[in-house]
């Protein structure tokens, strides 16, 4: 993983715009790998009911960091495309922030009333 962002950090620096817009392209475009998989969606929502992974990891453990170590809403190197691409994954994590916390909402939600289905059959 450190190889590849300090490589994608000298491809910025070379070429900031067109790295932006790929960079862009890529999380705007991201899905969980496997979906085509048996199971698929049952082990994705088991996984992310546990808190193993879901949308919240990816943006505080993976996403955000990544950008932060490349300076993305910082650099001043950018323009045309690069400024609209910097815009776009803006609002693509506003977007993501949004579905996190939904889903964390929802989650908790579901834990409570299991508790107090719990709480009930005791």
């Amino acid at each position: 993983m450190i190889f590849y962002r300090n490589l994608s950090t000298a491809a910025l620096d070379l070429t900031p715009n067109e790295m932006l817009r790929a960079i862009t392209d890529i999380v705007t475009r991201f899905q969980m790998p496997g979906p085509t998989q048996p199971n698929f969606r049952r082990n994705a929502a088991v996984s992310a009911k546990s808190q193993i992974f879901d949308l919240r990891p990816h943006l505080d453990v993976v996403v955000r960091p990544v950008l932060r170590a490349w300076n993305v809403f910082d650099r001043t190197d950018l323009s045309g495309d690069g400024d609209r691409a910097r815009d776009e994954l803006s609002a693509c994590l506003d977007e993501l922030e949004i579905k996190a916390r939904r889903f964390e909402e929802q989650r908790d939600r579901a834990a409570a009333r299991g508790a107090e289905r719990g709480a009930v059959a005791v």
